[in-house]
């Protein structure tokens, strides 16, 4: 190809482009102005919103909005048709044993207008749709605070929902969702902005970081395949987005922001377009025109998380079956390529400012696997040694109470001898409010276990397989090994296998293994079949139903393991699964050392 014509080319291309632009532009500006509701929750409670649209006897979804006990405000942006109507759900959560569950659920009909804004307040507690109460409408001024983003989704056959999510404590946090079709790919979102910072747009392949101001309006084109988005109107801030998304293309393009992971990246090239990229990333700090303070700040922060996370992200994906881990062995089963040890020095984490960007507490926990990973002794240390490692390599203190909070979703804590082995050294970091109740929340799961440690447990005796009574007594002098299980329970079986490595293992040992099924006595066929089916080794026992061992010792799920000393004393109710095999083997170790 000719230099010349490649110009022309490129300059066709050019000019498509801006069409496009235009056209997208046009298209908005040519349709009407879409309705506004806007709106709040009178009381603090957990509530989704969901706004339907009636035409021709055919109702869809439109869009929806969570509201928190933190996040009372909400708004819709609606694009109206007068052949429609519609209507507004409410579905009042309460929480339930593990999760929020529906309350009730109540719809109410709404007359929506284009270019108009109706407010709209919801008192949950009084929401009734035969007296009309919870529920109080009028017409209404536009709020101040109130953003619009709306756009077009590109390289899209079958649309689908695109969602605005906020940023809470370094993580995302999903506000708010449009429907769009294969017919009508444009979106539009409102939301209430009493603060400026970033959000995120968000579709089930990808997301992309905005940045939002009160009363902003930003209009944006977005392809649904690379996740790249252009910005067709809006503030400067976000103009400064785009330009970063365009000049960190190199190393994000392989899916940093999509779910899709590319396979055959080639890691060595990949370091290679990496190091070349950083001198014009320092340009872009240091000779840009940026006046919003805040946002340059911000900003700043985002460039340095984007730039250490996507390398990161990217072995983490290229090394492990699991996404968002490198527990799996490195390539080769070594260390990471010493390319990544720039990654892992101090004071990466002193701004509490970074719990404001939707990356941060990923960027923590891949940062503290990735510094894990380099140290020869990883394989031998504990989950409590593993954290006091990624605690440390935080400065600022609020950043450590919200990763600890992360740390105790994350990390399986089995009893209440962990919690205070892996926990209990860092509960003065539990200053947050999420932390302190999600802190208290574990040792209290545990601290009624603690009655049973170091008690007897000749206090039951069950049937075997040929109706002998067996007895915990009978077994003065050696360790007991028990197994909770049933026919019926899928995790059981799982750890079959495990278990009979275990047992094989510990053959010689002064330990005895026993299954203690909670089958009902009327399937004893079922379970005396089942046991020689699956070749159980071990002493197997029958706890009708579990009305005698299982209801004593709390037994509320299936499988459960369980350890009694030489002297029949209760070590632990609790313990890790077999499948967890080295840490099960240091309680086993311990109870034969006596």
């Amino acid at each position: 190809m000719t230099l010349k014509l490649f110009k022309v080319m490129r300059f066709i291309m050019a000019m498509t482009l801006l069409a496009l632009q235009l056209a997208l532009t046009a298209g908005a500006n040519a349709q009407d102005s879409p309705g506004l509701i806007t709106g709040t929750v009178t009381e603090k409670a957990n509530l989704e919103l969901m706004l339907f649209k009636k035409i021709n006897k055919k109702t869809e979804m439109l869009a929806e909005y969570k509201i928190t006990p933190e996040n009372t405000d909400y708004a819709f942006a609606v694009p109206t048709d007068k052949a429609a109507t519609y209507h507004l759900m409410i579905n009042v959560m309460k929480q339930g044993h593990l999760r929020l569950e529906s309350e009730k659920m109540l719809t109410f009909p709404l007359t929506i207008s284009a270019g108009k804004v109706l407010g709209v307040n919801i008192t949950p507690s009084q929401l009734d749709t035969i007296k009309k109460t919870g529920l109080s409408v009028n017409a209404a001024a536009k709020n101040g605070s109130l953003c619009r983003v709306g756009g077009v989704l590109t390289n899209s056959k079958v649309g689908g929902p695109v969602s605005l999510l906020r940023v809470v404590n370094g993580q995302m946090e999903k506000i708010a969702s449009f429907n769009t079709s294969g017919s009508n790919l444009r979106f539009e979102l409102a939301v209430p902005v009493k603060e400026e910072g970033f959000y995120y747009l968000s579709t089930l392949r990808w997301r992309a970081r905005i940045y939002l101001k009160p009363s902003d309006e930003l209009e944006v084109s977005a392809d649904v395949v690379s996740g790249k988005y252009s910005v067709i109107k809006g503030s400067e801030e976000n103009k400064w987005m785009e330009k970063w998304q365009n000049l960190s293309w190199p190393i994000t393009s392989w899916g940093y922001n999509i779910n899709v992971y590319q396979n055959g990246i080639n890691l060595d090239q990949y370091f290679v377009e990496y190091e070349k990229l950083q001198p014009a990333i320092v340009d872009f700090k240091q000779k840009n025109g940026i006046a919003n303070q805040n946002f340059k700040k911000l900003f700043y922060q985002a460039i340095d998380i984007d730039n250490a996370l996507a390398p990161m992200y990217l072995f983490a994906r290229s090394s492990s079956r699991k996404v968002n881990s490198l527990d799996a062995a490195p390539r080769n089963g070594s260390e990471p390529p010493s390319f990544y040890r720039q990654f892992i020095g101090d004071g990466r984490f002193d701004d509490a400012a970074m719990l404001r960007i939707g990356e941060t507490m990923q960027y923590l926990q891949l940062y503290g696997k990735l510094r894990l990973s380099f140290m020869p002794e990883r394989k031998n240390l504990s989950a409590a040694e593993q954290l006091k490692i990624k605690m440390d390599a935080i400065n600022n203190e609020t950043i450590r109470s919200v990763f600890l909070k992360n740390q105790m979703d994350e990390i399986e804590i089995n009893n209440m001898s962990e919690f205070r082995e892996t926990f209990l050294p860092f509960e003065k970091y539990a200053t947050t409010p999420a932390a302190k109740k999600k802190y208290k929340q574990l040792h209290d799961s545990f601290i009624g276990d603690t009655a049973w440690i170091g008690n007897s447990s000749y206090n039951f005796s069950l049937p075997d397989a040929d109706d002998r009574i067996v007895s915990t007594r009978d077994f003065k002098g050696k360790v007991i090994f028990i197994d909770v299980w049933a026919t019926w329970c899928g995790p059981c079986k799982e750890q079959f296998p495990y278990l009979k490595e275990l047992e094989e293992e510990y053959k010689d040992k002064n330990i005895v293994f026993m299954g203690i099924s909670i089958d009902r006595v009327k399937d004893k066929e079922k379970w005396l079949r089942f046991i020689q089916k699956e070749k159980l080794p071990g002493i197997q026992l029958l706890d009708d139903a579990g009305h005698t061992f299982g209801r004593k010792y709390g037994v509320m799920s299936v499988p459960r393991f369980l350890l009694i000393d030489k002297e029949g004393n209760w070590i632990e109710i609790r313990l890790p699964r077999p499948t967890d095999k080295e840490n099960l083997k240091r309680y086993l170790d311990r109870a034969l050392q006596g």
